[in-house]
């Protein structure tokens, strides 16, 4: 198959997952697949290098031009009316096209939080295949600055769920940083299995037992505990306790999970 017909199938697949109602519109998933299909011919997201992998669409500077335009905010597109780009609408199709090829009834889901330089915030939710991670929504916040990362981060958990028929069994897991009682307990009600690396910095009780600070529950390497009860004292939350100190590590892991098998 010649690289513009494997273009064109790509376009075709492309717009026909994205170009949906309340997706994008059909121009702009034309674009999408336009960029998609360059960055992946590129092995690079340089604009420049994409244009020189598409001279088969125009000469570089064309396309260059082109990819530029469809990457330009609504007001800054040559005629007012141009609608902008909403990212987010994007990621229903996309969970959908990831669950289209997906083997199985089970989800491993991850969020997580990463910096870029000192000024970006990327907040991702991604879908954990064989050792990797597939994006499906994401979010991006201003970096070392104090903001509430939760109403987002409920906001691309709600727009995936929505996609996710109940058939799957999902497992989210998320690392220090983006525990909150909110958060779990909004996990629990739409039936997804849990598992939240916490801080040190709460206590634990079982039953008939009193409150106690869940780094005494493991004092050094080597050492695992479980445990079924509540998890911190200032927003009790029933769950299983799984603390972990592998050899070699300077601190022991703190996980929460509502499994009470785990």
């Amino acid at each position: 198959m010649s690289r513009r017909s494997t273009f064109y199938h790509w376009q075709e697949l492309v717009v026909n997952t994205f170009a949906q109602p309340g997706g994008l519109s059909r121009p702009q998933a034309y674009g999408l697949a336009i960029l998609s299909f360059g960055i992946v011919r590129a092995a690079s997201c340089a604009l420049t290098a994409v244009a020189g992998k598409l001279s088969f669409l125009g000469s570089d500077n064309t396309v260059l031009q082109r990819l530029k335009y469809w990457l330009r905010d609504g007001p800054d597109k040559r005629f007012s009316a141009a609608p902008q780009i909403e990212v987010r609408a994007a990621f229903g199709p996309l969970i959908a096209w990831v669950l289209a090829l997906w083997q199985g009834k089970h989800l491993v889901v991850a969020f997580d939080a990463t910096t870029l330089r000192d000024d970006l915030l990327i907040l991702a939710l991604s879908v954990l295949y064989r050792g990797t991670a597939i994006p499906i929504a994401w979010a991006f916040l201003p970096a070392n600055r104090k903001q509430a990362w939760l109403p987002v981060i409920l906001d691309l958990l709600h727009r995936v769920a929505a996609q996710i028929p109940a058939r799957y069994e999902v497992l989210l897991l998320a690392d220090r940083g983006l525990y909150s009682p909110r958060l779990y307990r909004s996990l629990r009600r739409r039936h997804w299995h849990v598992l939240l690396r916490v801080n040190n910095q709460a206590s634990f009780r079982q039953r008939h037992e009193a409150w106690r600070p869940i780094t005494a529950l493991v004092t050094q390497p080597g050492r695992q505990w479980r445990g079924r009860g509540w998890f911190s004292k200032s927003h009790p939350l029933a769950c299983t306790l799984l603390v972990f100190w592998a050899t070699g590590q300077k601190a022991p892991w703190f996980l929460v999970t509502a499994r009470q098998e785990a």
